[in-house]
């Protein structure tokens, strides 16, 4: 993914999308799903907050969201008009996941009255104050999802953002005029939004040697096991650290011969080297795998454990396949 910005200083873009009267968008606390939803946050601020000022994302960090919006969309863009409090100390967050089913470049416009920002994966892509805009080009890959976070502050709004599809002319409210999107975009081909995210099912190869014989391995205690695999997106692409947001973890099942039962022990995962201090995998660039040293040290108790490569984030994908591996402890 690739991001450019583009200000365009001083100009008051009038996105034509169908507003919601203020104060507030109706917000669902409870959708039946979230599809074409945004997830909205609100700040009701205690300091006057100047026109020109631009939010910022870890402003939200510990606040709640408080349920959804749905998106507008039209034959020109695909896209929203937001509109705030009319209270100039708050601020405004909506969040939501975007995916494309080809390989596309994107123009994504946003605006408003007042400051406005916009961030693509928690990156700061765009911004402006008072009637400036900011066009935004954003690469796409396929079958890869970008979160968007569109922030809006001071006073009622509205704030627009927009993704160009066809060609056409925007005016400003003094009659000055600019062809958007700047790159033309015959259109928006298979762009999917939830506010949730997406689930993307991978394909998992692995574990490799030595960890892939059939049956369990027997291991000493003190001693390190090195489990190593990839994960496959659609077409068989490999995705590395920067391709998914949460890293594969580890999870480790013991078999207790003496309660009958699985006790999850993954709490007690030690890495040596490759693998964080918790349980997520790291990528190897050098062998284009996922991998987790496991230390057997803390696993002292006699018996059977299996070890398995599960998704780090179950809104964001899903692990298919048997990643998984058994070791004995004798």
């Amino acid at each position: 993914m690739n991001v450019s910005v583009k200000l365009l200083a001083s100009v008051l873009v009038l996105i034509p999308l169908t507003a919601v009267s203020a104060p507030y968008y109706t917000v669902d606390t409870d959708p039946p799903t979230t599809e074409d939803f945004w997830k909205t946050s609100f700040i009701d601020g205690t300091t006057s907050i100047l026109a020109a000022y631009e939010p910022t994302l870890s402003e939200f960090n510990n606040v709640t969201p408080d349920g959804y919006v749905s998106v507008i969309a039209n034959v020109t863009s695909f896209g929203e008009v937001f509109n705030g409090s009319g209270n100039q100390y708050d601020r405004f967050r909506y969040s939501t996941y975007i995916m494309s089913d080809i390989d596309q470049d994107l123009e994504i416009i946003i605006n408003g009255d007042d400051g406005h920002s916009l961030y693509v994966d928690g990156v700061l892509a765009g911004s402006g104050g008072f009637g400036v805009a900011a066009v935004i080009s954003l690469e796409m890959f396929a079958g890869q999802a970008v979160k968007l976070d569109f922030l809006g502050a001071n006073s009622s709004g509205p704030w627009s953002f927009s993704i160009g599809v066809d060609e056409h002319t925007v005016f400003d409210n003094v009659g000055n005029s600019f062809v958007f999107p700047t790159n033309a975009i015959a259109s928006v081909e298979g762009i999917s939004m939830d506010a949730e995210g997406f689930v993307q099912p991978l394909a998992c190869i692995g574990f490799a040697a030595p960890m892939s014989k059939t049956g369990s391995v027997k291991v000493r205690r003190n001693r390190a096991i090195p489990l190593k695999a990839q994960l496959l997106g659609d077409g068989d692409i490999l995705l590395d650290d920067i391709d998914l947001l949460a890293p594969p973890v580890l999870n480790v099942i013991y078999a207790n011969p003496e309660t009958g039962y699985d006790d999850d022990v993954t709490d007690d995962a030690l890495s040596a080297g490759e693998g964080t201090d918790g349980n997520q995998f790291e990528f190897n660039t050098d062998t284009n795998q996922w991998q987790f040293n496991l230390m057997t040290k803390n696993y002292t108790a006699p018996g059977t454990y299996r070890v398995s490569l599960n998704t780090g984030d179950s809104g964001e994908y899903e692990v298919n396949g048997a990643c998984e591996a058994f070791f004995v402890v004798q």
